[in-house]
């Protein structure tokens, strides 16, 4: 699979126009869980290498995952925090590397 960001523009009604379109690459994470029960009110933020935050998630997809395909390519943290077992959890990834063209996997482990 190819992940492509994507850059908007407004025309006007009834108007055409040429648009030379340059696509950058980029990359993503699919982060999923390793635990004995199933979390709940569970967040996934995704930081930069300065800490800023440049994703995040409060939904995942049909299998369980929480996907972010439109990042930029170096190294991320995950950060994860979850209700497991009627307690709050979080945990951490330091060092995920997000690469062009490429989903990297993630798996967080709540206890």
């Amino acid at each position: 699979m190819v992940y492509l960001s994507k850059k908007t523009a407004s025309l006007p009604a009834n108007a055409t126009t040429t648009v030379d379109a340059e696509f950058e690459p980029t990359g993503g994470i699919s982060v999923s869980f390793k635990s004995a029960a199933t979390p709940s009110n569970v967040s996934v933020n995704i930081k930069d290498a300065r800490g800023m935050t440049i994703a995040s998630s409060f939904q995942p997809d049909t299998e369980g995952r929480y996907v972010f395909s439109t990042l930029p390519p170096g190294a991320c943290n995950v950060s994860v925090g979850a209700v497991l077992d009627g307690t709050t959890v979080s945990e951490q990834l330091a060092g995920v590397r997000v690469e062009d063209f490429k989903i990297t996997q993630a798996e967080v482990e709540l206890r």
